[in-house]
């Protein structure tokens, strides 16, 4: 009985080491690639596309690597891509996910391409990032956290 405890105590802390390792050094989040191409193409009301897997790391802040990210620009304008990053990395304080604002200390952006267009109506092709500007908020606490940009 005593043996069979202290190997399971043994394969469980072998495990949370091998997570912790993972996580120090980096893991790629092909695994996750596709829901987070649908969450933020849903978010944004437009085709999001990530040319290869995000990669997360986390230590003393945690570090997001980004490569060939494509916004699908609005259909009127002809142009296929609203925005393009070939490379991107944010680094946000750990500890700031776990309160009201995020804290970003570090957003490092490589390749960008912008496409801003309006049409003959005066229509922009931003998307929506929240909702209907004549909407109140009836509960702060209901939206997203706050992001902050520490430079």
């Amino acid at each position: 009985m005593r043996r069979t405890t202290f190997v399971a105590l043994g394969l469980l802390l072998a495990a949370v080491l091998i997570v912790v390792i993972a996580l120090t050094s980096g893991i790629s989040l092909a695994f996750g690639t596709p829901y987070i191409e649908r969450k933020l193409t849903e978010m944004l009301g437009r085709d999001v596309t990530l040319a290869r897997p995000p990669h997360l790391r986390i230590a003393q802040s945690v570090e997001l690597d980004i490569s060939g990210l494509r916004i699908a620009d609005a259909e009127w304008t002809g142009n296929p891509y609203f925005l393009t990053v070939e490379q991107g990395r944010v680094s946000i304080e750990t500890s700031s996910l776990f309160a009201e604002q995020i804290l970003i200390e570090d957003l490092q952006l490589d390749s960008v391409v912008l496409d801003l267009a309006v049409d003959e109506a005066g229509e922009r092709n931003l998307p929506d990032l929240g909702g209907d500007d004549e909407e109140e908020l009836e509960d702060e606490e209901s939206g997203p956290p706050r992001i902050i940009l520490q430079h």
